[in-house]
């Protein structure tokens, strides 16, 4: 069941819980991670799995509290 919609501005959809927090605890913190791999980060038409370099291709780590 969605309970709430993540904020992010960032392209690429949120993939991964990183660290579960224990939800009795006031402010218990989860850490998620982002992927871009589908995203045109750089506005040329390719999606960023297909970069050729792999420091053009980005993912994004953050820490929400749960309340």
């Amino acid at each position: 069941m969605l309970l709430r919609t993540l904020p992010t501005a960032d392209p690429g959809a949120w993939e991964a819980i990183v660290a579960v927090p224990d939800l009795a605890v006031t402010g218990a913190r989860a850490q998620l991670l982002t992927d871009a791999g589908a995203a045109d980060l750089y506005g040329d038409g390719s999606p960023a799995k297909d970069l050729a370099h792999p420091e053009w291709k980005k993912s994004r780590e953050t820490w929400f509290t749960v309340r």
